[in-house]
């Protein structure tokens, strides 16, 4: 696997890099309630008023500078969600827009941001966001001098990029209302975008997401998010050491989709500024060479959780979200010990009743081996243990 290592020593409480967000999403409840920025995720507080797009838009996006609005416009919001594409984009179409056509559009980016609100999940708005960041990529290269078609395939694109992280393998059943959906909005927007989710395509993308979305958390984070309406198992986990439950939002961050997790992490991602920017800290002194580890779930113990039961729940969370039992030193240390007179160990996580029976099975099948195929992690192409400092 690819793994983040410090390139020089680092004491305790210094920040080793910042990070910008490749793709970002507020949380459902939060977008269109006019109080968070769409696209760097700034509170938004009296007497600022917010910006709204150039044209009103399905989600109800607004943003806390007309710098934000410009960049979101750039980035994918135009693509996706605004009224009008203008100039390369617009090129792409071999007809002239017409209104039957433009309120086919208007259609389908209502159905877009009606599932997202009606489900809670993310997911499909960052692949959107991604697929957005793509095209605009692309159209770059077509207004180049000398551009030519859409991609040769001779440069390195953010598609290469995101192929060397890890995902999490959904099934069809999974994720094909959610590609119908954004396939008909990009087919709307310009001739040929729905090329960009040919084969399976969207579920890769919707599994690398899965599987590295960092959770914005402002201080020690919000405590009014909406209960998930999904079962645990098949609910949306980020990366977050205070909850999923408490971020305001989502981000694909490339170069800290390579860190690993541990129970005893050398390094935790704030957001200090207020804004989706992640700047990661030092949570010890660190020689250069060390490997850089964050936590993926919460880590503190509940007032009353003993040892033993915080450590089945935090290996619950993970088992859930990315599908693999943790064994890091942590772990290991406090695992159950079979009394003297004991047969058999002691059954430890897979010894569990009710409610979270399904993620304990989980966390026993990972533990023997026997993963199920409808969750699995994989590996991207190309990859090794190469360091990625």
């Amino acid at each position: 696997k690819n793994v983040l290592k410090a390139n020089k020593d680092f004491a305790a409480g210094e920040t080793i890099y910042k990070e910008t967000p490749m793709v970002a999403v507020l949380d459902s409840d939060l977008e269109g309630q006019g109080t968070y920025c769409s696209q760097c995720f700034r509170h938004i507080e009296a007497p600022a008023e917010p910006v709204k797009p150039e044209s009103p838009d399905a989600l109800g996006s607004v943003y806390c500078s007309t710098e934000c609005r410009d960049l979101a416009s750039n980035q994918h919001h135009m693509l996706l969600f605004g009224s009008t594409l203008t100039g390369v984009l617009q090129s792409l179409n071999t007809s002239p827009p017409d209104e039957a056509k433009q309120e086919a559009r208007k259609a389908s980016q209502e159905k877009l941001a009606n599932y997202f609100r009606e489900n809670g999940k993310s997911g499909i708005l960052l692949v959107a966001r991604f697929l957005a960041r793509m095209v605009a990529e692309e159209t770059k290269k077509l207004a180049a001098p000398g551009g030519g078609g859409l991609s040769s395939g001779q440069e390195y694109s953010l598609y290469d990029h995101v192929e060397r992280l890890r995902y999490l393998e959904f099934s069809e059943d999974q994720w094909g209302e959610q590609k119908e959906l954004l396939s008909e909005v990009l087919q709307l927007s310009a001739d040929g975008l729905e090329e960009f989710l040919k084969d399976e395509r969207y579920g890769l993308l919707l599994g690398k997401m899965a599987y590295n979305g960092v959770g914005v958390v402002f201080d020690a984070g919000r405590d009014d998010k909406p209960e998930p309406k999904q079962r645990p198992e098949d609910r949306e986990w980020t990366r977050t050491s205070v909850g999923t439950d408490r971020q305001v939002g989502s981000g694909l961050y490339l170069v800290s989709s390579y860190m690993s997790h541990s129970c005893d992490p050398s390094v935790r991602p704030t957001f200090p500024s207020g804004t989706n920017e992640l700047h990661l800290v030092a949570t010890k002194d660190l020689k250069k060479g060390d490997e850089l580890t964050i936590p993926y779930v919460k880590l503190d113990a509940a007032e009353d959780e003993d040892v033993i039961t915080a450590r089945r729940n935090r290996r619950q969370a993970l088992a859930r979200g990315w599908r693999f039992a943790c064994n890091c030193e942590r772990c290991i240390k406090e695992a159950p010990v079979a009394a003297p007179e004991a047969t058999e160990p002691p059954k430890d996580d897979i010894q569990v009743e009710g409610e979270g029976a399904k993620a304990e099975a989980t966390v026993a099948r990972f533990e023997s081996g026997t993963d199920s195929a409808e969750y699995r992690v994989g590996a991207p192409k190309g990859s090794s243990e190469d360091d990625v400092e």
